[in-house]
């Protein structure tokens, strides 16, 4: 039998929900870069050689072609807040936030204090057996942040925009979660959002889109201009009626047509121009992703127009799980396969592309095993 096409008004939540591992996969690749340094001048040299290309495929499965990934999730993030709620009602709002305490805000400092516990676990060892003090350990957890690990931990980068302003960034402990945090901070301010885009609409979007393309914004951890554009983007279809996905699906050859040049342009400036002022990369990497979300979200579309999309409820519902705890399962993936690895970037190129699915897998096995036994220990009770 032939697939079944799928009406247009139907290609919406589903599509969404079924790109939510897909996603899931593309961060995990894009915090597999690893600590080996690039060799840059191979690419001119000798780009044939083996090392040249691992680098290169670290290059793009890393830093070119997953940057759509969080953009999406702020994107579909903003698409289902504003549902029910293109008319604004404080008690409809009230309870969307009531239900995102347990949904976001207790699994973002849950997850940050565990992963504090398990950077620390090793030191707390060695105090439980006498070889340390205590004293070590409050020095480690101020290292980390302290209290303020569950905002802006150890991790900080700054970087220019295109006026010269330094736009800083910092995460919490567990740095993917900075998502969450910065989630959580606009879903605050979404009142301001709801009224600038009912009132603006586009012309507000514009100017998100200026700013996100320039890096111009609140120099402050947590008021992230990628998440407020994106998140807002998707609140726009929403609360003007427009159908987002079939949006997109009825343009994607558009998309499709010019993402690939753009991240080729990406790759090009990655390989030979490595010294290129990371304002203007910034641009260009701004500037692909913007046909990156579209193109992505439409090829989900396209599955469904076919009638080739199967509904896998628990795989969507696991995506939070796989974005949270990838950190550790990847560790633990390492941790295991890296000695197995023989040395040569034949070898290192087949490991780094095998450990993001390795993981993903070991993400879901525990997940499933960790349900199975919360079913059991409540029909025990």
């Amino acid at each position: 039998m032939g697939a079944t096409r799928i009406p247009a008004n139907t290609r919406d939540i589903r599509s969404l929900d079924w790109l939510r591992m897909p996603l899931a996969l593309c961060v995990i690749f894009i915090h597999s870069f690893g600590t080996k340094s690039v060799n840059y001048d191979l690419f001119r040299s000798d780009p044939g050689s083996w090392e040249a290309i691992y680098n290169g495929v670290r290059i793009f499965f890393s830093h070119q072609f997953p940057t759509f990934a969080v953009p999406t999730f702020f994107l579909i993030s903003g698409y289902l807040f504003f549902r029910h709620l293109e008319q604004w009602q404080w008690s409809a709002y009230t309870n969307k936030l009531q239900r995102r305490i347990h949904t976001i805000l207790l699994p973002y400092i849950g997850w940050n204090i565990f992963h504090c516990i398990h950077l620390c676990w090793p030191l707390l060892m060695k105090i439980v057996h006498g070889t340390a003090h205590w004293d070590a350990l409050w020095r480690m957890i101020r290292v980390l942040g302290g209290w303020h690990m569950l905002w802006v931990g150890s991790y900080h980068t700054q970087v220019a925009n295109i006026l010269g302003i330094t736009m800083p960034f910092a995460a919490p402990v567990l740095v993917p979660l900075w998502f969450l945090r910065d989630l959580m901070v606009i879903i605050l301010f979404a009142p301001a959002i709801h009224w600038l885009l009912s009132r603006f609409g586009r012309w507000f979007i514009a100017l998100l889109g200026a700013c996100y393309l320039l890096k111009i914004w609140i120099p402050l951890p947590g008021f992230s201009i990628h998440g407020t554009f994106w998140f807002a983007l998707g609140g726009y279809f929403t609360l003007h009626g427009c159908n987002m996905v079939d949006w997109f699906f009825r343009r994607r050859w558009c998309f499709w047509s010019i993402w690939p040049l753009m991240m080729a342009a990406g790759m090009v400036l990655a390989l030979f121009r490595p010294d290129t002022p990371t304002y203007w990369s910034g641009v260009l990497k701004a500037s692909t992703t913007l046909f990156s979300v579209p193109a992505v979200v439409a090829i989900a579309a396209s599955i469904q127009h076919v009638g080739l999309l199967r509904d896998r409820p628990w795989l969507a519902h696991s995506a939070f799980w796989v974005y949270c705890s990838h950190i550790f399962m990847r560790k633990m993936v390492l941790n295991i396969t890296t000695p197995l690895v023989p040395h040569t970037y034949a070898a290192y190129t087949l490991h780094y592309i095998l450990v993001p699915f390795l993981t993903l897998l070991l993400c879901l096995i525990v997940r499933q095993l960790w349900l199975r036994i919360r079913k059991g220990l409540s029909a025990c009770c």
